[in-house]
């Protein structure tokens, strides 16, 4: 109670973050949304009528004929939410995708799970034994992340939810409760695939004999093999392909994503990303364990999984919320350098940001954000500005410029990594009055040019 009422009263903050979140939640929308929102409606179809096991089936006959690509247990979740808006499309015979006032209430589920995600970084940060004003402090920044907010505020992206549970599975590790973590893993890892580049490192953290380690990685399967066998032999073939088959899934596809970026070496190209894992693995396996810090290493160990699958994947730009949680508890971790590390936290966040918004220009800074709800803005677009930031820096002839921008991004985070690992004291703190209230402030404006430039780029 103590730290809420500190948290709340900073009521000027508020008040300026809450117009922002409305403009985003009710302006804002993304295709993914749309889509998934759609499948969680038709597995209520699927249900009701008794046809659950063509549930897949169903799904590529919706308004946008797209798959679903996930394992059940996520679209079971949508589906427990839209039971009202699947009534609401049985007795008014409208379609859920395309109704935005059911669409806005599909947002408020992403929502929810946003500032859950916000709870459990407190009690996170009471198992790190972080001050209350250390607490106060990650609860605004994590608020006001432009990385965080725009994805799932703005963008209405489901990601929230699997993260939120991959960090409810390092929560129970971090408190020692390690069957809890197994448990709440494995659904993790069938609600996201990614889970699992967290879960393997803290498994060898913690088992160090071999049929254990072997033992605890199926476990962390279970969900996700369940899921899956639940249905096999039980769609067409239209289904088996688009799902299980096709290189642009989650099994081809992403292997071969993460051996892009690669290292020359003389007898073939290393992939930057499984060197950096097998280390972490190696390091987590053969490195001593100190029981009494299990709460800083599950966090480290978090942080530096998707620092590495950031940098060297080409993942998409609405799966940052991964990260974003896990560089706030970090930064935060050291006594020495508090404010130093919150600015480089903050740059890391608004660099992520920036790159990922001119690489994939029709998901961040794009006028094309607004087109799913046009709710507040129905008047047509001029785009005379490129429609885009990438739109808007290639029409002014800056193009060339954007491998600076992923430089000083590099440049950054190298510095960040070597703050938080490193426990020397290389760099200055920084000395500064009002420190914690520039930084708010700095961050508000932040995302209120964004707001500005969003509608110059749509309208003007």
């Amino acid at each position: 109670m103590k730290l809420t009422k500190q948290i709340l009263a900073d009521k000027w903050y508020w008040f300026v973050l809450l117009i922002m979140y409305g403009f985003f939640f009710t302006t804002m929308i993304y295709a993914d949304f749309a889509v998934t929102f759609e499948h969680g409606v038709i597995l209520c179809e699927a249900i009701f009528s008794g046809r659950f096991f063509e549930f897949y089936d169903m799904a590529v006959e919706g308004v946008y004929n797209n798959p679903a690509v996930y394992d059940i247990g996520i679209y079971l979740l949508w589906a427990i939410w839209c039971i009202p808006v699947y009534v609401v499309t049985r007795f008014w015979h409208v379609a859920a995708a395309e109704t935005p006032v059911l669409m806005l209430y599909g947002k408020v589920f992403v929502v929810l799970f946003h500032f859950l995600t916000v709870r459990l970084l407190v009690k996170m940060a009471d198992v790190l034994s972080f001050d209350e004003k250390k607490k106060r402090m990650l609860v605004l920044l994590f608020c006001s992340s432009i990385c965080m907010v725009i994805p799932t505020i703005g963008n209405g992206q489901f990601d929230i939810i699997p993260t939120y549970f991959m960090m409810l599975g390092v929560y129970m590790f971090m408190k020692g409760d390690y069957g809890k973590f197994l448990i709440v893993m494995s659904f993790a890892v069938s609600f996201k695939i990614f889970a699992i580049f967290i879960a393997v490192p803290l498994v060898l953290y913690k088992q160090k004999k071999i049929l254990y380690i072997i033992r605890d990685c199926i476990a962390i399967l279970v969900a996700s093999v369940f899921f899956n066998v639940l249905f096999w032999g039980k769609t067409t073939d239209y289904y088996d392909k688009l799902y299980f088959h096709s290189p642009d899934q989650y099994t081809t596809g992403w292997i071969q994503k993460m051996m892009e970026a690669e290292l020359p070496a003389g007898i073939g190209n290393i992939s930057w990303f499984v060197l950096f894992f097998v280390l972490l693995c190696g390091y987590a396996y053969f490195g001593k364990r100190r029981q009494e810090s299990d709460g800083e290493t599950a966090v480290l160990f978090s942080f530096l999984t998707f620092f590495n699958f950031f940098l060297f994947i080409g993942a998409h730009p609405q799966w940052i919320v991964l990260l974003i949680p896990f560089v706030y508890l970090i930064a935060m971790k050291r006594e020495s350098h508090y404010r130093f590390n919150l600015v480089l936290a903050t740059l890391v966040d608004v660099m992520f940001f920036v790159c990922l918004s001119y690489r994939w220009y029709n998901v961040f800074w794009s006028s094309n954000e607004f087109k799913g709800l046009q709710m507040i803005f129905p008047f047509p677009e001029t785009q005379r500005l490129g429609g885009s930031l990438k739109g808007f820096i290639d029409g002014m002839g800056f193009e060339y410029a954007y491998p600076g921008l992923v430089a000083v991004l590099f440049a950054i985070c190298l510095v960040f990594l070597y703050q938080v690992v490193s426990n020397k004291d290389t760099f200055r703190e920084i000395e500064e009055k009002n420190f914690e209230k520039r930084m708010m402030v700095s961050r508000l404006v932040f995302m209120g040019v964004h707001i500005l430039s969003l509608l110059l780029l749509a309208y003007v």
